[in-house]
């Protein structure tokens, strides 16, 4: 798992974002494939089904809930990474998601983090520069929990001496400035 990791910096990338976990990163690597075949964050949005539906008769158009087609299992899961995400998140998007709670109700607003994290990634997977130089909340802690879930032995085997220089080499490899500790 570790080398699967390691090899593609996508799943990396996927990682950094608060909330999205190994399986979630599996997930959506193995559904959304390559990143290049979505022009645009809206098309990768509308591909999941995290969009509005719009109905709209003569003059008159309205948003709606969101749309009935894309892929459900995948959009169940970014709902539920978003659900976490705006437990424990403290960043600017997690502040106005709970705003947007308060008026519009806790659903509408993790639907609308669950979008906006989609649309994140598309722009990280495409390359887009990342404004952070250190890792993003809770990215650290994943990668000890998926070191310690391969084990020392695998990690030893693969060059590394211990789970905090696998992370430490992760860290790096993603351009992070390590804190001194």
């Amino acid at each position: 798992m570790v080398f699967v990791f390691r090899s593609d910096p996508a799943m990396l990338k996927m990682m950094q974002i608060l909330g999205v976990r190994t399986i979630t990163a599996f997930s959506l690597k193995a559904f959304i494939g390559d990143i290049k075949r979505f022009p645009s964050a809206k098309k990768l949005v509308a591909y999941i089904g995290l969009n509005p539906r719009v109905c709209g008769s003569g003059k008159f158009e309205a948003k709606r809930s969101t749309s009935t087609f894309g892929r459900r299992d995948i959009k169940a899961l970014l709902v539920e990474c978003a659900q976490s995400a705006l437990r424990t998140g403290k960043g600017e998007v997690h502040r106005w998601a709970r705003k947007l709670s308060v008026f519009k109700g806790e659903n509408k607003a993790v639907v609308a983090l669950a979008r906006k994290m989609l649309t994140y990634l598309w722009h990280s997977l495409m390359g887009h520069p990342c404004p952070s130089v250190t890792p993003p909340q809770g990215f650290e802690t994943k990668l000890v929990h998926l070191a310690s879930s391969v084990g020392r032995s695998r990690l030893a085997s693969l060059g590394f001496k211990s789970n905090k220089h696998w992370v430490e080499s992760v860290l790096r490899s993603q351009n992070f400035i390590l804190q001194k500790t």
